[in-house]
C-alpha cells in the first residue's frame, strides 16, 4: 500500500504531462485560401434580432447568435439588434474542441460592431460549425451593407 502512495505523485505528473494546453488563436487572413473568400473588409447588416453570446473553454469570445451558434453551448449577454453592421476585420484559427489531448481548430470570421449599443465589441459570426462563404454566397443571418456614398472614388 505505502509503495502504491509514493508511486501516486508520480502518475499525477505523468498524467498531467499528458494533457496539454488547447492552442492560442492564430490570424490566418493573410492564408491564399482565406483570402479568396474575400471577407476581410466586408460590411454585413444583421438581418433579425440575435443574442450575444459569451462562448467558454477552450477559447472563450463573444459570438452573435445564428444556427450555427446556439445558446446551448454559451451565456447570453445581452441582444444585437436588427440593422446592427458589422466590418469583419480578421479570420481566426482557433480551437473550437479540446479534450487534454485532442483538439479541433475552426475559422472563424471575427467582426467588429460598428453600429448599436453593442459598437466596438469583436465578435464571432457563424461559429465553429460554419464553413466560411466564398464571395456572393449567402451569409444568414446578414446581408451585405449598401455601397457607401460618400466613399472616394
Amino acid at each position: 500500500m505505502q509503495t502504491a502512495l509514493k508511486r501516486l505523485p508520480v502518475l499525477f505528473a505523468s498524467l498531467l504531462a499528458l494533457t496539454g494546453c488547447a492552442s492560442s488563436p492564430k490570424d490566418v487572413s493573410n492564408e491564399p485560401r482565406i483570402k479568396e473568400l474575400a471577407l476581410v473588409g466586408r460590411c454585413l447588416i444583421l438581418k433579425s434580432d440575435a443574442s450575444l453570446i459569451q462562448l467558454g473553454r477552450p477559447y472563450p469570445h463573444l459570438a452573435v447568435e445564428s444556427p450555427f451558434v446556439t445558446l446551448t453551448t454559451a451565456n447570453k449577454v445581452g441582444i444585437v439588434k436588427a440593422g446592427t453592421q458589422f466590418h469583419i476585420v480578421r479570420i481566426e484559427r482557433a480551437p473550437t474542441y479540446f479534450d487534454g489531448m485532442f483538439e479541433a481548430l475552426s475559422d472563424l470570421a471575427i467582426a467588429r460592431i460598428e453600429t448599436g449599443e453593442h459598437t466596438g465589441k469583436e465578435v464571432d459570426l457563424w461559429g465553429a460549425n460554419f464553413v466560411l462563404p466564398k464571395a456572393g454566397e449567402m451569409m444568414e443571418p446578414y446581408k451585405e451593407c449598401p455601397p457607401r456614398h460618400d466613399a472616394v472614388r
